[in-house]
Formats: structure tokens, sequence, C-alpha cells
């Protein structure tokens, strides 16, 4: 559906298809969402996590290991500081379960209080947004003219007169 959504003439949604997903593209922000079923989409998400952590442990490890290290550190400190911001998950906690009649946001299970005030404002924000009815709303118009364009009307039957 997606992808005939993307290639309607008429615009339809304002979206790019890339199919499948290599890991790395999520990570360089290449792609804007990425739709996975529970599972899979757990195991990217701590796989991203670990990585996070192991890059982190490295840099520990060597702005500690010698003098020089420590002195590049200090030089280095307003970078590290701004890394440390976006790797830190209670910056961008809150996750959208989407298909729902409602607004879910699951909290990252270690999250702080910082991490689950982010969560409660980002499903504020899309409370406030209407984003549930908004998802309806383009849904109904994507099958509406799927339908239109199969001859059939929103009621399933043929729109065209029996011959």
């Amino acid at each position: 559906m997606l992808v005939a959504a993307s290639a309607r003439e008429d615009g339809g949604l304002a979206l790019i298809f890339d199919g499948f997903v290599e890991s790395d593209k999520i990570n360089r922000g290449e792609t804007h969402v990425v739709v996975t079923d529970g599972f899979s989409g757990n195991i990217a998400l701590k796989a991203i996590e670990g990585s996070a952590r192991f890059v982190t442990d490295l840099l520990r490890q060597a702005f500690t290991s010698s003098l020089r290290s420590k002195i590049g550190f200090l030089v280095s400190r307003p970078a590290t500081e701004l890394l440390k911001h976006h790797l830190d998950p209670n910056n961008h906690n809150g996750a959208v379960f989407l298909g729902l009649n409602g607004v879910v946001v699951k909290s990252h299970g270690s999250a702080n209080a910082k991490g689950v005030a982010n969560a409660v404002a980002v499903t504020a924000r899309l409370l406030e947004n209407k984003l549930t009815e908004r998802i309806a709303h383009d849904l109904a118009a994507l099958g509406e003219g799927a339908l239109s364009r199969n001859g059939r009307s929103s009621t399933g039957k043929n729109s065209e007169p029996d011959a």
C-alpha cells in the first residue's frame, strides 16, 4: 500500500519508499521511518544501543589511557558532551506504536525521570496533533483512491454499471 501511495499521480503521500533497509542507513539518518514487527524492531534497537555503549566505553578507555589522552579529552570536552547528549536514550525516549485505535508510546525500561518526561511529552504532542485521526483520514483517502482505480466503490461493490 505504501509503494502504491508514493507512486500515485496526484502526489499521494510525500514519501520515498526504500523497501528493505540496511541497518547502517538507520544510524546515518538516511531513513525517517522504519516499519518492523515488534521482535525484529527490538533486535535492531538493542543492537544500536549496544553499539553506542560499546563506542562510549572505547572512548572512555582511550581518554583515560595516558596523560596526553586526558589533556586531549579536556580539549575535546565540548564535542564529547554533545556526543553524550545524542547517545543518551533519555533524550529520545518514547517509541510510538502505530496500527492501534489510540496513541501508545512505550518508554524504555531503563529510562530515568527525564526519559519518562520526554515520553509523556511525545504522547502529548501526538494527541495535540491528532495523529490517530490524521492517519485514519489519510489511509481512508488512500483506500478510496485505490478502490476507484480498481472500479470499486467504498462498499466493495463494482461501481461500473452491469453490461
